[in-house]
């Protein structure tokens, strides 16, 4: 006994089967973009309680007081020695997953993960910037309202030691 399938069945069929691979693809599509933004988020513990030293041309380092900025309790502290003692100025900050324009008081110190640095100036003034790169001794950022690239480093340049 042959079995045949009604021309509009075969259609039925091919239709359903063809949703069912847009449906996978979608989901995979959706997994890989998930991932690809959790890749690009960084854990505020490999931030805090170490001080950064901003790093210089090898050439500039001589002429430059040592300095940085550390990340402690939802404030950045900047820091430069000045005759060999430490001058600190703390301003708040906190991650966020999106580059924003206002500063979200609700979010500083409860925020643990993100890709954007968002600081608010004494002025009032709100400053993002893009984390590019982050591992235990290293940061490399990115500054949205003026597009440069600032390096820091864990390791406290040998001049200023």
């Amino acid at each position: 006994m042959e079995f045949l399938l009604h021309p509009f069945t075969l259609h039925q069929l091919l239709s359903e089967t063809m949703k069912k691979v847009i449906y996978l693809l979608t989901i995979i599509i959706y997994c890989a973009t998930m991932s690809a933004q959790n890749n690009d988020t960084y854990p505020a513990e490999l931030l805090e309680g170490k001080d950064w030293y901003i790093t210089f041309p090898s050439d500039v380092y001589s002429s430059i007081k040592c300095q940085g900025i550390k990340f402690v309790n939802g404030e950045q502290v900047s820091f430069m020695y000045v005759d060999n003692k430490r001058e600190e100025v703390a301003i708040p900050y906190y991650l966020s997953h999106t580059p924003d324009i206002e500063f979200h008081w609700d979010k500083v110190g409860k925020t643990r993960k993100g890709k954007y640095l968002i600081i608010l100036l004494k002025t009032g003034t709100v400053r993002c910037s893009s984390i590019t790169e982050l591992t235990s001794t290293s940061l490399v950022i990115q500054t949205t309202w003026n597009n440069q690239q600032i390096t820091f480093t864990t390791i406290r340049p040998e001049h200023h030691k």
